[in-house]
């Protein structure tokens, strides 16, 4: 995996406590404090992230800095979708990872 990719995981990591799964989020401001100063990097990231199941969007961002996109750790039950609670906590799937496969061409 990638460094950046790496890196990226624990930022989002570091926002869960127990009830939030599916409300972190990375904005580029944010990620600046971390030493992420390129968009593109994080957008690699997080689509590398979201490609080995680690990670999956409950919600889709809009160009709007008040409608970001948000995450969920794809080995905790998930409490919010869409930037909203959820009655009842959507199970999650901690294989999905496994089911990666390297990609031969030389790009992941």
């Amino acid at each position: 995996m990638p460094h950046a990719a790496l890196r990226v995981l624990v930022i989002l990591a570091s926002q869960y406590w127990g009830g939030n799964n599916g409300t972190m989020a990375l904005t580029s401001l944010y990620a600046q404090r971390f030493g992420l100063n390129s968009r593109d990097t994080i957008y690699r990231s997080l689509c590398e992230l979201k490609q080995r199941g680690l990670i999956l969007q409950t919600r889709q961002g809009w160009k709007s800095k008040r409608h970001f996109a948000l995450y969920a750790l794809n080995w905790k039950q998930i409490n919010n979708r869409d930037g909203q609670p959820l009655n009842v906590a959507e199970p999650c799937d901690r294989s999905k990872w496994r089911e990666w496969k390297v990609n031969t061409s030389g790009r992941s």
